[in-house]
């Protein structure tokens, strides 16, 4: 890369950081490339983006950024997930880090929390998204459900007392 490529690159990715709700940060030294491509693969189903950047460029891409503090993690070879939503990316990550030894969370960021290893395990641990949507859709529905069995009950108690009065 030549310096005017560099430039563009920390300008381009510094856009990127600033337009994106949520980043995380792992170590991936020894890694084998099969193993990283599968990464990839995981993060791109859930329309994530993976990278994996010269640290150098990357602590410029991330000044004057929420995301600065980060900055501190890019020292070993480092790979950053970002774009998507941030409990499938801790997600994946975190399972991710649980099959491989040789991925190591690192930390990471949603909105202007800065995570720790700690905070981003929790992060996976939480519910997605779609999750809660099941849930709160589940929530809204039982109540109209139960209106329908109790405004239905009437209806059959009294057609089971006429026929109860025929049978007689």
């Amino acid at each position: 890369m030549n310096r005017s490529d560099k430039k563009n690159w920390v300008e381009s990715m510094h856009d990127m950081m600033q337009n994106t709700d949520s980043i995380f940060v792992a170590h991936y030294q020894g890694l084998t490339v099969s193993a990283m491509e599968n990464l990839r693969h995981q993060v791109r189903q859930v329309g994530g983006l993976i990278k994996v950047p010269k640290n150098r460029l990357m602590r410029l891409a991330l000044e004057n950024t929420n995301y600065a503090p980060l900055g501190d993690l890019f020292k070993e070879a480092t790979v950053v997930l970002f774009n998507a939503e941030p409990v499938d990316l801790a997600r994946i990550l975190v399972n991710f880090s649980k099959e491989n030894e040789l991925l190591k969370v690192a930390g990471g960021a949603v909105g202007t929390d800065i995570l720790s290893v700690e905070g981003v395990k929790y992060y996976a641990t939480l519910p997605s998204m779609d999750e809660l949507r099941g849930t709160l859709v589940g929530l809204l529905q039982a109540p109209a459900s139960k209106l329908a069995r109790v405004v239905q009950a009437p209806a059959s108690q009294l057609a089971r007392v006429f026929q109860a009065y025929a049978d007689k």
